[in-house]
């Protein structure tokens, strides 16, 4: 097989693999040691023989690439999922504590809303110059280093001075 090009069934074969290899946790050299199991004649779980995929790392990290864009996808639907369900959990349980009467678990189930959604922002600190200006990052780090140098002329000057010896 080698230089011939392999269908697209079997790409995704290979890819669908090496998804299920990185789920398991296995790192790059795990996979390459796999790979190479396929070239040794190797058998599966149920004993059936593995097919040679003869193909060098280059092309198995081709593969990684395509699992792992495949895993990163899932998991941004799996968070939309996630999330979803949260939120309409939530609510249900706001309205179950609404109907009881129960304000204290309104007021909490909205507490708890309101952080997953993001809504109590900004929890994030704004630092302010003079008069609520900017702040100058460079301007600040370049007085600040221009103040040390100065004391540590002004300390050398009080050091006392050795005179190094004419003998």
């Amino acid at each position: 097989m080698a230089g011939q090009r392999i269908t697209d069934a079997e790409m995704a074969l290979r890819v669908d693999e090496i998804f299920n290899l990185l789920l398991q946790g296995l790192g790059r050299r795990q996979i390459l040691r796999f790979v190479a199991e396929q070239r040794s004649g190797g058998v599966d779980r149920r004993g059936e023989p593995l097919p040679d995929w003869n193909v060098q790392s280059r092309q198995v990290d081709n593969y990684m690439a395509a699992a792992t864009r495949r895993l990163k996808r899932a998991g941004r639907t799996q968070r939309d999922l996630e999330m979803g369900r949260a939120v309409a959990r939530l609510h249900d349980i706001y309205a179950k504590a609404a109907a009881r009467g129960d304000l204290t678990a309104c007021r909490q189930v909205q507490k708890d809303l309101t952080e997953l959604l993001g809504l109590n922002a900004p929890d994030q600190l704004e630092i302010m110059g003079k008069d609520g200006g900017m702040i100058d990052v460079v301007q600040h780090y370049a007085e600040k280093f221009d103040h040390l140098i100065e004391q540590q002329v002004e300390n050398l000057s009080k050091a006392p001075s050795v005179e190094p010896d004419d003998d």
